[in-house]
């Protein structure tokens, strides 16, 4: 919607938005408006706007009397949509009470406490995540894939799958590497991997001639000795 302006203190509707309230050609409605002033024998108050392409174009600004007597002629719906618009502008405009000011400072205030609280539980949570990599990251009874890996003789990928298969409890933590670099691992409950390595080597079928195991679970996979 285009703006009410202020001009020399008084409040205006432009033509161009007259045109846009109801519904009519831009150039009808300031044809009017210029038929309506020179009528009146009331000075134009000009203006110009810019079409979307960047085309500059006059309109007229008109007082409250004058925009409500051009529309006259126009249907009910018309009239009301401009009039409807003028006590928007109105109500806007007046003075707000000291109650009024009151409120709307304290909406404030309650927006900015918002603000303040959200930004502040984001500081906790980096302050809380730069703490986890100082100290490690990794939570005392869980380990790195890597880790599991090595400790089981399953390879990193194999790993990988018995947890997914058997809903070994994992999730990411932040974790540093060798290099300085702030990366998410995926670390594993220790004991709970463990516990389902018994159960796949209770289950699966042992080599015989080859060096790969089978489970249903997790297909063919190797054993490396740990030491």
């Amino acid at each position: 919607m285009y703006p009410i302006s202020p001009t020399h203190g008084a409040l205006t509707m432009s033509t161009r938005e007259i045109a846009e309230l109801t519904g009519k050609r831009h150039d009808h409605v300031l044809r009017d408006a210029r038929n309506l002033l020179a009528e009146l024998q009331s000075p134009q108050v000009r203006g110009d706007y810019q079409d979307g392409q960047g085309r500059t174009y006059p309109m007229l600004l008109l007082d409250k009397s004058q925009s409500i007597c051009l529309v006259a002629g126009y249907s009910a719906q018309y009239r009301m949509a401009i009039i409807t618009r003028w006590q928007e502008l109105e109500q806007s405009a007046r003075p707000k009470s000291q109650l009024e000011m009151i409120a709307q400072m304290a909406i404030e205030a309650a927006r900015i406490e918002r603000q303040v609280e959200a930004v502040q539980q984001q500081v906790a949570l980096v302050d809380q995540q730069v703490k986890d990599i100082a100290a490690g990251a990794i939570p005392p009874g869980w380990q790195t894939i890597r880790n599991l890996s090595a400790e089981s003789g399953l390879s990193e990928q194999k790993t990988r799958d018995l947890i997914k298969a058997f809903g070994v409890h994992s999730k990411k933590v932040p974790f540093m590497t060798p290099g300085g670099i702030v990366t998410n691992a995926t670390v594993a409950d220790e004991a709970d991997f463990f516990r389902a390595v018994g159960v796949v080597i209770h289950e699966a079928t042992r080599p015989m001639r080859s060096k790969y195991w089978y489970h249903p679970k997790l297909g063919r996979f190797e054993r490396r000795e740990v030491a």
